[in-house]
């Protein structure tokens, strides 16, 4: 075979990055992934080259959950494209003449980024390149070069079926999205990576893990997605997409 004869094989479909943390686990049980970049100003997503330097990491605390037996008015506005609810813990009355009032199918609210369930992985001794700040910088805002460091990684990971790796790498990203506090204007970079997310995973019945988290993630910021003009683009070619985050953030209301 060519390979053999060459002493060498050649992977088109993963990037130099992607291989190295690959065979970084190989070795050593764990890899580096890339650093998020923090970012200085609000700028145009398009410039992005001269506002951003070498991060620490963010602690973040994870979203309010609301309470089961809230109810929803009218809106009370739309604000770009977003109709914010008031809430109201009023419960609803029995009917009269002793009739109970319907009770619909109750849907539980949106789990917090905390609360997203996931494996246990043994621990190894590994040589990290990038040590965590034990700080708390709540005023720096991150961009999502980690983020897609590690989605990369599962997705060469789901193509060659190695699970353990894909375990791996769904409790690190879950790490760098609870501890990272991302700006606003890097949400086109997200959806980017929802897409990617997306596009390596199969359509299962079963929830995809990459999905899910994904998703979830998504629907506690969809206020600051929905803006972006990306959304129109996964709106047109990731269906399957959009219905998992609608889904999300209609039990987030």
């Amino acid at each position: 075979m060519r390979e053999a004869s060459e002493g060498r094989a050649r992977l088109e479909e993963v990037d130099h990055e992607t291989f190295t943390r690959f065979a970084e686990y190989l070795y050593g049980g764990d890899y580096n992934p890339a650093e998020a970049l923090i970012v200085l100003e609000q700028k145009d997503p398009e410039d992005a080259s001269c506002d951003a330097s070498p991060r620490e990491p963010v602690a973040e605390e994870p979203p309010e959950e609301f309470p089961n037996d809230i109810t929803f008015d009218e809106p009370v506005g739309v604000e770009d494209g977003w109709a914010p609810f008031s809430l109201s813990s009023k419960k609803k009355k029995k009917e009269k003449h002793g009739k109970k009032s319907r009770n619909p199918k109750q849907v539980l609210p949106l789990e917090a980024l905390a609360d997203f369930p996931l494996s246990r992985i043994k621990t190894e001794c590994f040589p990290y390149l990038h040590k965590k700040s034990a700080g708390n910088d709540d005023d720096l805002m991150y961009d999502y070069s980690e983020v897609l460091s590690h989605v990369k990684l599962y997705a060469f990971a789901e193509k060659y079926q190695m699970d353990i790796l894909k375990k791996l790498v769904l409790s690190k990203l879950h790490h760098a999205l609870s501890q990272n506090n991302f700006h606003p204007q890097r949400m086109h970079e997200f959806l980017d990576i929802l897409a990617l997310a997306y596009d390596s995973t199969p359509d299962s019945d079963d929830k995809e893990p990459l999905r899910d988290l994904l998703t979830l993630f998504g629907a506690w910021h969809f206020q600051d997605l929905v803006v972006s003009e990306e959304f129109q683009h996964l709106i047109a070619n990731h269906g399957h997409c959009v219905a998992h985050l609608c889904q999300k953030v209609a039990r987030r209301l």
